[in-house]
């Protein structure tokens, strides 16, 4: 999906789903949060798989998923 047909809800519905995996309220996905979300999505990752693909999704390295990271991430697999 290109940012051209991205709509306002999409963006909504996505924020929703963001929101529900948010469980401290801190804005961001923390490992255990992103663990959670890949879990209902029925993918499981070793803990190195894990590892990787949260270095691949979390573009500004800071340790944790931004909304932006995680719409850029569920948008692109598509």
């Amino acid at each position: 999906m290109t940012l051209e047909v991205i709509t306002s809800e999409t963006i909504k519905n996505m924020r929703s789903i963001f929101i529900s995996y948010d469980k401290d309220s801190s804005g961001y996905l923390s490992n255990v949060e992103m663990q959670k979300f890949f879990k209902s999505m029925e993918t499981y990752f070793t803990k190195s798989e894990l590892g990787e693909a949260l270095y691949i999704i979390d573009s500004n390295n800071d340790g944790k998923v931004s909304f932006e990271e995680f719409i850029r991430f569920v948008l692109e697999d598509e």
